[in-house]
Formats: C-alpha cells, structure tokens, sequence
C-alpha cells in the first residue's frame, strides 16, 4: 500500500471550515467532547509514495478541498 496526500497535518475542525467555506455555508462547528472518536489530526506519511512513484502534492490542502467542493456540486 502506498498513501497519497498531502503529507501535512490538519486538524478535523479545520477541515470542516474549509469544506464549509466553500459551500458557502457559515455555520458553527461544535464537537461533543464526552464522545472523543475521531482523531483529531489527520496526517499520513507520503515518503513511500515519493520514493516509488516520485508523487509530491502539488496544491495546498485548502485549495484540494476547495476544488472537491467546487467538483461535487457541478456532479452531484
């Protein structure tokens, strides 16, 4: 198995207001923190994935999440 992402971390939260910006929704994000089951920080390790395919992300995460966003809703 090879990952393929960005190779930096980001947190769920911001994410989520990065996907909502761009919908164009503005609203709050709450977490419930008596149910702690998602990892709060997303990071995986592309070193394999440089090393046997030469793969190095080429835009920022903001703009990856904002071009999905923008993808989806013209192909929903």
């Amino acid at each position: 198995p090879v990952n393929i992402g960005y190779g930096s971390g980001i947190t769920v939260r911001r994410a989520v207001e990065i996907i909502l910006d761009a919908a164009g929704h503005n609203a709050e994000v709450q977490f419930d923190a008596s149910k702690p089951t998602a990892i709060p920080i997303r990071l995986v390790d592309t070193s394999k994935a440089k090393t046997l395919l030469g793969f190095a992300p080429a835009i920022p995460i903001e703009q990856g999440l904002r071009d999905l966003v923008r993808w989806y809703a013209a192909n929903r």
